[in-house]
C-alpha cells in the first residue's frame, strides 16, 4: 500500500494529513489536485472579460427574472460581486401584467412512459409573468444603480405588444435615462434585451 502525506492548511498552523490508498496502483501518472492560495500581498486574480464591446469585472449575470425585480435585489448581486444584471422584464403599461399565484409548476416525466422516471418530478416551470412594477419606476432605479456601480453592467430587458410604434417609445423612454447609448461603443452601460420582436 502506498500511502501519501499532504499538508492541510487551517489559519497559520500546518497539519500533516496521511492518506492511504486503498485500491492496486498500475503503472499510470497519478492526478494530483491542488489550490492556489494568494498571499495577502498579492492582489485577486484578474476575471475582467469583454464582451461584445461590454466590459464587465467577471463574467458572472444573473438573468431576468426574480433577481432582478427592483433596485434592493439588483443592488445586492452588485454589492455580492456579480458582473453584470439582467433586470426583469419591463414594458410601457405595467398595469397589464397580472401574476398568479402560484408561480412554480412542477415538470413530471411522461406518466404513461417508461422507466424509473414515469410521473417523476423532472424540473420546474415558473411561469411568472415580466415586471408588474411601473416603467417610470424601473427607470429610475435603473439610473441610480449606474451611478452607484458604474463598472457594472446592467441589462434592461424589454418587452412589448407587436406594434412598432409601442417598441419605439419603450425604446425611446429607456435611452432618455442616460443609462443606454446604443450608438457609442464605449463603456456601455445597460443595454437593450427585445423580447418576442425586431425592427
Amino acid at each position: 500500500m502506498a500511502s501519501l502525506n499532504l499538508t492541510q492548511i487551517r489559519g497559520k498552523n500546518f497539519v500533516p494529513v496521511e492518506f492511504t490508498r486503498t485500491r492496486p496502483c498500475w503503472n499510470r501518472p497519478s492526478r494530483v489536485g491542488f489550490k492556489v492560495f494568494a498571499s495577502e500581498s498579492q492582489a485577486e486574480p484578474d476575471l475582467s472579460v469583454t464582451v461584445n464591446g461590454l466590459h464587465m469585472p467577471n463574467p458572472f449575470v444573473i438573468g431576468s427574472g426574480p433577481p432582478g425585480t427592483n433596485y434592493t435585489v439588483m443592488k445586492r448581486a452588485f454589492d455580492e460581486g456579480w458582473g453584470a444584471v439582467i433586470a426583469k422584464t419591463v414594458s410601457l403599461d405595467a398595469a397589464k401584467v397580472i401574476n398568479v399565484t402560484p408561480r412554480y409548476a412542477r415538470l413530471r416525466a411522461e406518466p404513461n412512459g417508461s422507466g424509473k422516471a414515469k410521473g417523476q418530478i423532472i424540473g420546474w416551470e415558473n411561469i411568472e409573468l415580466i415586471s408588474d412594477r411601473p416603467l417610470e419606476t424601473m427607470l429610475k432605479e435603473f439610473k441610480q444603480l449606474k451611478e452607484e456601480y458604474p463598472d457594472r453592467i446592467l441589462i434592461a430587458s424589454i418587452m412589448e405588444e407587436y406594434n412598432k410604434a409601442a417598441w419605439e417609445e419603450l425604446i425611446d423612454r429607456v435611452e432618455q435615462t442616460g443609462i443606454v447609448r446604443l450608438h457609442e461603443g464605449e463603456n456601455l452601460r445597460v443595454i437593450i434585451h427585445r423580447h418576442y420582436f425586431s425592427l
